[in-house]
């Protein structure tokens, strides 16, 4: 980040900007006896090699490569030595990632897999819009801040419930 004062000690610009680059992977596999669907008496309980287990180590793909660059302004003006109203732009990120279970899991009347669960999911962005305020009163006894956001998420992962 860079700042600048327009006018020193009243009116500040700043400016800046992060760049990531992450590797994600995954290896193992989900296994479990949900998949089984093993609801009645029985004597075995060992590992369950059902159709929907998945092995991950196979999946493809099994690794990503995320990277960006996300930025940020600021301009904030001191009213007063005591009063200061700034706007911030910023950008930000949550990582994507992968889900565990990969496979199709409900085959429709056609044969054909109603639905199929991506095997990774790309990164989360965030864009920031900021209007705030910082003031202190009663020679520095009382402080009041406030700020007013407007986020907007996209790229965004959700969940999603499986058709019955």
């Amino acid at each position: 980040s860079v700042s600048y004062d327009i006018v020193p000690k009243v009116l500040t610009i700043t400016g800046g900007m992060r760049y990531y680059d992450m590797y994600d992977g995954v290896a193992g596999g989900d296994f479990g006896s949900f998949g089984c669907k093993q609801f009645s008496t029985t004597t075995y309980f060992g590992r369950c090699l059902h159709s929907n287990g998945v092995n991950l180590n196979a999946q493809v793909p099994n690794s990503q490569v995320l990277t960006g660059h996300l930025g940020r302004a600021n301009l904030s003006w001191h009213i007063t030595p005591d009063v200061m109203v700034y706007y911030t732009y910023s950008q930000g990120y949550r990582p994507g990632g992968f889900n565990r279970g990969a496979k199709a899991l409900l085959p429709g009347p056609d044969g054909v897999d109603q639905y199929i669960t991506p095997k990774a999911y790309t990164t989360d962005l965030l864009t920031n819009n900021e209007v705030g305020w910082k003031s202190e009163w009663f020679e520095h006894h009382l402080l009041v801040n406030g700020a007013l956001y407007q986020e907007h998420v996209g790229q965004c992962a959700d969940g999603a419930v499986l058709p019955l």
